[in-house]
């Protein structure tokens, strides 16, 4: 009969379970923020050197960086990859989320527990009595004891599952917010890359025409000794030898400021790390690659840090039912199952046996108001995060437009500037064929080579801002694809 109590006990406990922790979260249904994506890109008319590729979205992301087929930046990224600080840093953001996830998880299970414990004591008789015609005796006595403890919070608000929903949105967005670390990281290294190789470009120019410039000086020099030529033709070519010398300099500089930041975005300290120069033009720089022009939905649902800043409302939206369910008492469920007594051999007999079976709840009746407010205060955060989402997706949608435009602006700039060098080239070749005949002076001569010099330089510069523009546009539009 006693046995049939205590199960009869148990069986009703566990319905109660089951009927209170079957009640709904009192976070509100979660909608993902609207975003009103337009139709399509202001696409400037295709000219010769840009392509609007088709955009294949069912191929998976991958190492980007390869489109442009360069082995070095391929090694710079596998080692921004394994060592830059700031991934790790990511990855273990994303790690502690996980580990998030599993301790909210963890609290839809009850808490078991086995302890024991084992104490001699002495009671006093001159303790107050509970029974006056009985006279209280000084006893002393040990007591063993050994108990099974199980506890378990019913989620009667709701309350443990809106935690978990928190904890999970927040961990998908620790994810999102590693492939953005890594997405900016493997664009910057790209960035600083393209520039430093523009700048070799550019210093291998400017020491082949600094040559030509000595070479020049020489010839100069005799024909001025010879009475061939004047003293300001020679001071003139000096003059134009010294700023190219300077603009060397200047371009040196810059370099090693690039060559810095990709030893630091691949982990490396710069004073021990160096990148060859390239030693001529033949070394060039690679052909811009056609880039996969997604429509702005597909942009929205590609880019990680919109993929965050939703992954943001659903974590808020989910930390408005853990204030809510404040408003609804708490229950905790509790057992104990063990044995006590005052002699080891007696710990395991049927006497020594011992449990109970409870059921405590609390309800707060005043407070001052602060449930409400922190109510409030979660609905007041929630709203944050749509405006942060709906401020992440404009932002996105202006990157892209900005890359394309400058795509497009620059591959026009690319041939006129092409047509510019050439005229440049056949003017400077004329007068200094006009110069040797005396049908022109060496100032005209001079003039033109600086032109020409300037053209040659700009096309350099607008083909490295073409692939850093293609950096931008594939960071833009939330990385990279495979195989195109």
């Amino acid at each position: 009969m006693r046995q049939a109590f205590k199960l009869g006990l148990l069986g009703l406990a566990v319905c109660l379970l089951a009927a209170l922790s079957a009640c709904s979260s009192l976070a509100p249904d979660y909608q993902a923020p609207k975003a009103n994506a337009p139709a399509q890109w202001q696409e400037a008319p295709t000219e010769p050197g840009w392509q609007a590729a088709e955009p294949r979205d069912s191929e998976a992301k991958g190492a980007w960086w390869k489109i442009f087929n360069d082995p070095v930046l391929n090694a710079l990224a596998d080692a921004t990859l394994a060592h830059n600080p700031s991934l790790a840093q990511a990855q273990f953001r994303l790690d502690q989320a996980k580990a998030q996830t599993a301790l909210a998880l963890g609290t839809q299970s009850p808490t078991v527990g086995l302890g024991a414990g084992t104490s001699r004591f002495e009671t006093s008789a001159a303790r107050p009595q509970g029974n006056y015609a009985v006279v209280n005796q000084q006893v002393t006595q040990n007591d063993f004891n050994a108990a099974f403890t199980t506890s378990y919070e019913i989620d009667l608000g709701g309350r443990v599952r809106s935690q978990i929903d928190n904890a999970k949105a927040l961990e998908v967005k620790s994810g999102a917010d590693f492939e953005n670390t890594r997405l900016l990281l493997t664009a910057q290294l790209a960035t600083a890359y393209f520039s430093l190789r523009a700048l070799d470009a550019d210093l291998a120019l400017l020491n082949r025409t600094l040559r030509d410039q000595k070479k020049l000086i020489a010839l100069l020099e005799d024909r001025h000794q010879q009475g061939l030529t004047s003293g300001l033709d020679l001071e003139q070519q000096k003059a134009l030898t010294a700023l190219v010398e300077n603009q060397i300099l200047n371009s040196q500089d810059q370099r090693s400021h690039f060559q810095n930041a990709i030893a630091t975005l691949s982990g490396q300290a710069a004073p021990r790390f160096e990148l060859a120069a390239w030693g001529s033009a033949a070394e060039s720089l690679p052909a811009v690659p056609p880039v996969p022009i997604d429509s702005p939905a597909a942009v929205l649902e590609r880019r990680p840090d919109v993929a965050s800043a939703e992954r943001a409302v659903a974590a808020a939206n989910a930390q408005i039912g853990v204030a809510r369910s404040a408003y609804l008492p708490s229950l905790t469920l509790g057992a104990l199952l063990g044995t006590d007594a005052n002699k080891t051999p007696l710990l395991f007999t049927g006497p020594a046996g011992l449990w109970s079976l409870g059921l405590n709840a609390g309800l707060t009746l005043l407070d001052g108001g602060r449930i409400d407010a922190n109510v409030s205060s979660a609905k007041a955060a929630y709203q944050q995060t749509v405006s942060a989402y709906q401020q992440t997706v404009l932002s996105a949608f202006e990157e892209v437009q900005n890359a394309i435009n400058t795509r497009y602006a620059l591959a026009r700039s690319q041939s006129t500037l092409k047509r510019g060098a050439q005229s440049a080239r056949q003017a400077y070749d004329l007068t200094q064929a006009r110069y040797e005949q005396g049908a022109s002076s060496y100032l005209d001569a001079l003039t033109n080579e600086q032109v020409w010099l300037s053209y040659e330089r700009q096309l350099l510069q607008n083909q490295g801002q073409q692939l850093i523009n293609t950096v931008q546009l594939v960071k833009v539009l939330g990385g990279g694809w495979s195989g195109f």
